[in-house]
């Protein structure tokens, strides 16, 4: 996988990472809640920043540029009501109503930049008049303050090119009277640092926006024409897929001669003649350097995690190649009434056996139980749990972690509960896993949820030394009220196997 390819995705890890360090509440609801609020107030997340690429062209905020430069940048949209994002030539004139009229702004006296900011003195007002013409004061200081602040964006956005700058406004917008030109770019014109000789003229007052007139539709690119519409000159697509026809017919050609011909396989190397563009670059040699690329990006490894949870075995051992999808691209799946009332109830066994622990944020139990029933509630789950032969028998140990490498992984295991197993010997333990939900019928699938007590059955015979064969586990299904305890379970050598792919 390619440096950028997860690079959004490492950007939004380290967010959440900065979050979770830096908040009072660092819950999965605060997190989301603080999305929320950047996403709508804040016009979202800053970007991932890297260096320019030379052979693309970057579409980019002038905050994300800072610290970068290209050769040429242009800057678009210097008109009034774009950048500045406000019109001066609106109602609210050169003024801003700052924090009194926006409900998401913090009073500017109650920020950690109080002291730079326009202060609101209402306290000095005698009588209403007075308000009036205080509450007009602030609105003009917010006015200038909020044009000086992107006035200082306006100058990170210039200061980006090394050679070229292009500046670009329009008259119109999506309004039905024309904007006026961003002071940054008239204050430029003013100072005689950049052409006006070009600029369109002001529309008249009177002016209808062009958008409002009858739509002209047309195709692009343009299909070839007769001899009054010259044909569009060929783009570098168009090239490429009359190289693919190409060498797709000369090879099917060369296939046909070497079954009459019986000739060896290595004729198929490249098809006969030489297929060139109008500079002479040969076509052929592009087309197998770009299929090439295409095979090496759709055949790339997904390296192995370091660490692994045993329910991630388990969506191994069901599916490798989602899997393997779920790591190149990881996505967050959506909670469910059945995850979250699976993992109450887990809380509820825990505080019944008197046991105090954490769950794990990035393991929930019994987040793969999605087979409960509707009309199973709680309550029902703990009256079935009391009726079970389980909540009468003393645990040796509750919600216990564990981890154990097996084949260069570490697997890591949060273990339900554990019992004692006299049937079996007078040292033998059984480890039992809740599941909220029933049972599977199908057998692949069975097999598959099965490597997760088989990974914890040789964690805890690693950890407490006692011997594998005195360790046995069982799936208890509250929703049927079933225990399950299979014949066999998965051997050490068996699970390095599934997780090497052997």
């Amino acid at each position: 996988m390619s440096d950028r390819g997860r690079e959004h995705l490492d950007a939004f890890r380290d967010v959440a990472a900065s979050f979770a360090q830096s908040s009072d509440t660092a819950t999965l609801g605060a997190f989301l809640a603080w999305l929320g609020v950047a996403g709508e107030r804040e016009r979202g997340l800053d970007m991932p920043v890297h260096e320019p690429d030379p052979d693309a062209v970057q579409v980019i905020t002038a905050h994300a540029a800072k610290g970068l430069e290209w050769d040429a940048v242009a800057v678009a949209g210097l008109a009034d009501g774009a950048f500045p994002t406000w019109d001066r030539g609106s109602r609210s004139g050169e003024s801003s109503s700052g924090w009194l009229s926006d409900l998401g702004e913090l009073p500017y006296h109650l920020r950690g930049d109080a002291d730079d900011l326009p202060r609101f003195d209402w306290e000095h007002a005698s009588d209403t008049k007075d308000l009036v013409a205080l509450r007009d004061e602030f609105k003009a200081e917010c006015g200038e303050h909020r044009l000086a602040e992107e006035r200082r964006l306006a100058y990170v956005a210039f200061t980006r090119a090394r050679r070229e700058l292009f500046l670009t406004a329009s008259w119109w917008g999506t309004a039905s009277r024309p904007r006026g030109v961003s002071p940054f770019l008239a204050e430029l014109a003013e100072a005689e640092l950049v052409k006006t000789d070009l600029w369109a003229p002001m529309p008249e007052p009177d002016a209808e926006n062009p958008r409002n007139a009858e739509e002209i539709t047309a195709v692009w690119p343009a299909p070839d024409g007769g001899a009054d519409q010259p044909s569009p000159a060929p783009t570098a697509r168009d090239v490429l897929r009359a190289t693919a026809s190409l060498v797709d017919a000369a090879a099917e050609e060369r296939l046909v001669a070497l079954a009459a011909m019986r000739l060896p396989a290595d004729a198929l190397t490249a098809p006969q003649g030489v297929l060139a563009d109008a500079a002479g670059h040969d076509l052929v040699d592009l087309a197998r350097m770009l299929l090439v690329e295409r095979n090496r990006r759709t055949d790339r490894e997904v390296a192995f995690p370091a660490h692994v949870s045993a329910s991630g075995l388990v969506r191994l051992a069901a599916d490798r190649d989602a899997f393997a999808l779920q790591l190149r691209r990881p996505v967050p799946v959506q909670p469910t009434v059945h995850a979250r009332r699976g993992t109450r109830f887990h809380e509820w066994v825990e505080q019944f056996f008197t046991s105090a622990t954490l769950l794990d944020v990035d393991d929930l139990p019994s987040a793969e139980d999605d087979d409960l029933p509707e009309d199973t509630d709680l309550d029902k789950l703990r009256d079935t749990f009391l009726g079970s032969e389980w909540s009468a028998r003393m645990p040796v140990a509750v919600e216990v972690d564990v981890e154990t490498p097996v084949a260069g992984v570490m697997l890591r295991c949060r273990m339900d509960a554990v019992f004692k197993d006299p049937a079996a010997g007078p040292d033998a333990v059984v480890v039992v896993d809740w599941k909220t939900g029933r049972e599977p019928l199908d057998a692949s699938a069975r097999a598959a949820r099965e490597v997760q007590l088989a990974v914890y059955r040789l964690a805890w015979s690693r950890w407490t030394g006692l011997p594998l064969d005195q360790v046995s586990a069982a799936f208890y299904y509250v929703g049927s009220d079933t225990t399950v305890r299979p014949d066999r379970l998965l051997d050490e050598a068996e699970l390095e196997a599934l997780i090497t792919g052997a």
